[in-house]
């Protein structure tokens, strides 16, 4: 774990099993420093994961340990600044695309901690599991991964849990609970879940809160070649699921957290062009800042333009969502930038 990230004593909790509450997500800039650690830890993630499947096959047994530890420094990263953490997390553009998902699912575990109630033991299991649902994932074919739906439990969702339940057990030192977890999250509250159709309170929370973590990220990055849709659009399509597949109060704790415009969201606009959200206030649409990244007709420019659609773009609307996976390299490369780089970065402690 990086020695970047220290709590203040009042946020640090006073041990790791003493259930206390996860620490209130602040907003302080990041270090230039902070923020390449963390860009460091999506690295090594992406790093252990290539090299997990041939120590399986040559019968290496890896330690969990290992390909959980870059965790612990998105997990610091996210108490002090989710919104960079997350917004980092949407440019991943040179790893697959299976592994930049569960990168993403499990900086959601982290910031939705809070409004969940979670203990930090509980936040760093629900992370821990959510970044192993990879491990399956990446298992399936692209026809595979097509048909692996936000909410409801299909053939597919059944395959890649199964996948990534016998490499759980592959590994060394795997904590109970992340099996518990992990076994428990394709299941639904109405017992139409698989693999036991448990329904209700049989249904573990933190498996409950994964499965809804995991439709959300699947309806605005979706891992099949269809259309993305924007995050209000994506909690709209989680709450016509309330009480059947998911618990009505945690689609109302998780709205809390993910807001209407996550910053790192990569949007279309009426204009034609493409456009990175940096900032939301979190009560209109219009209330955005972007950096427009590209023209109508995709015309790169030759840098970002930062602009705020309420009070100095009124003609530009959001309109479209784009999953990050068809964002063009060259503009995850260029927010990349944006957020990170010289002088600190759009979140960095340097120029902001």
């Amino acid at each position: 774990m990086s020695t970047l990230f220290k709590r203040s004593k009042e946020s640090a909790p006073s041990s790791a099993s003493s259930g206390e509450h996860s620490p209130r997500p602040s907003n302080e800039k990041l270090s230039r420093q902070e923020l390449a650690a963390l860009h460091g830890a999506f690295k090594e993630i992406d790093t252990n994961y290539k090299a997990l499947e041939p120590a399986l096959r040559t019968n290496q047994v890896p330690q969990a340990k290992e390909l959980l530890a870059p965790l612990d420094t998105v997990h610091l990263a996210c108490g002090k600044n989710p919104s960079a953490t997350l917004a980092l997390s949407q440019v991943l553009s040179d790893m697959p695309p299976v592994t930049a998902h569960a990168i993403r699912l499990a900086v959601w575990g982290y910031i939705s901690a809070y409004a969940f109630g979670l203990s930090t033991e509980q936040a760093k299991t629900l992370s821990q599991t959510l970044l192993l649902t990879g491990l399956g994932k990446g298992q399936l074919n692209e026809a595979q991964l097509q048909r692996l739906g936000p909410c409801k439990v299909t053939p597919n969702s059944c395959l890649h849990l199964e996948l990534s339940i016998r490499t759980l057990y592959k590994l060394k030192g795997v904590p109970k609970p992340i099996f518990e977890t992990m076994e428990n999250y394709c299941e639904r509250i109405d017992g139409s879940g698989y693999p036991n159709k448990k329904s209700g309170e049989s249904v573990p929370y933190l498996s409950q809160l994964a499965a809804l973590i995991e439709a959300y990220e699947l309806f605005v990055n979706p891992l099949a070649k269809i259309e993305a849709i924007l995050p209000t659009e994506a909690l709209a399509e989680l709450q016509k699921h309330q009480d059947t597949h998911f618990d009505a109060e945690h689609i109302a704790n998780f709205t809390r957290a993910v807001g209407i415009y996550p910053p790192g969201t990569f949007v279309m606009l009426n204009s034609g062009g493409t456009a990175v959200i940096l900032e939301h206030n979190g009560v209109s649409k219009h209330h955005a800042r972007i950096a427009l990244l590209s023209e109508k007709n995709n015309q790169r420019l030759k840098s970002p333009k930062i602009m705020d659609l309420f009070t100095e773009k009124k003609d530009l609307i959001i309109g479209l969502a784009v999953p990050n996976h068809l964002v063009p390299k060259e503009f995850l490369r260029t927010s990349r930038e944006l957020f990170i780089g010289g002088g600190g970065g759009w979140f960095g402690k340097s120029i902001w």
